[in-house]
């Protein structure tokens, strides 16, 4: 069988695999482990005041893992997830089919995801999005954010959970890891603590980090904004 080579596009995007890489994208959960994912992305849910009939959306959902944690979070919302990459969504899908939890997952650009008729502009109530802004460029970034707030409900909840500003020196030399993997040029305005600048950018309002959580990798960050009521 014939795979896609590591700089694959879909649909004419460019796009980075979760560990740059596809052939390593089987171990990107045990990857992950090793900076207590779990916790990381509880923080993001804690963010959210999920209730039945909420409709959500896990932006660039990789393997899955945040939008399990989310419809077992509140069964009765309406949860879904969104990628480019075909193989990490196979793997969201068989680890949501044996959990017994009901997700649809759709392969779509997180610049322009509108073909599909359930993910259409201004429906969602919440957006949700964990460690995918730092593989985009400053332009990609900025128009990942605005295809996301095109998403969004008036006064919708936007929550990213990503790299930010190194806390210390020590966070900083770690995220070398980070940066040497998927690459300086799509990290570099993480490094700079520019991802509260980009999503006032897209238009939100309110931008605030709400946490900050050193790792074994760098400084996890986690930002929340509103798209206004009046929009």
């Amino acid at each position: 069988m014939e795979h896609p080579s590591d700089t694959d596009t879909a649909g004419g995007d460019h796009y980075i695999p979760p560990l740059r890489f596809h052939w390593l994208t089987p171990f990107y959960d045990g990857v992950l482990r090793l900076m207590s994912e779990n916790t990381l992305k509880s923080r993001i849910i804690d963010e959210i005041e999920l209730k039945p009939g909420d409709r959500i959306l896990d932006f660039g959902c990789g393997t899955g893992t945040l939008t399990i944690m989310l419809k077992r979070a509140c069964p009765d919302a309406d949860v879904m997830g969104l990628d480019l990459d075909a193989r990490a969504l196979a793997i969201a899908k068989r680890k949501s089919m044996e959990s017994e939890i009901t997700i649809e997952f759709f392969q779509e650009s997180i610049s322009k995801p509108y073909e599909k008729s359930k993910i259409t502009e201004n429906s969602f109530d919440h957006i949700v999005s964990s460690l995918v802004l730092h593989h985009l460029t400053s332009e990609e970034k900025r128009q990942a954010l605005k295809g996301i707030f095109e998403l969004l409900k008036p006064g919708g909840k936007l929550l990213i959970g990503d790299w930010g500003k190194a806390a210390n020196p020590v966070m900083r030399i770690a995220f070398l890891t980070v940066q040497l993997l998927d690459g300086f040029k799509t990290t570099s305005g993480n490094v700079q603590g520019l991802l509260p600048h980009f999503i006032d950018e897209a238009g939100f309002e309110g931008t605030v980090e709400r946490h900050t959580l050193n790792t074994v990798f760098g400084t996890f960050s986690v930002y929340a904004a509103s798209k206004p009521n009046t929009f």
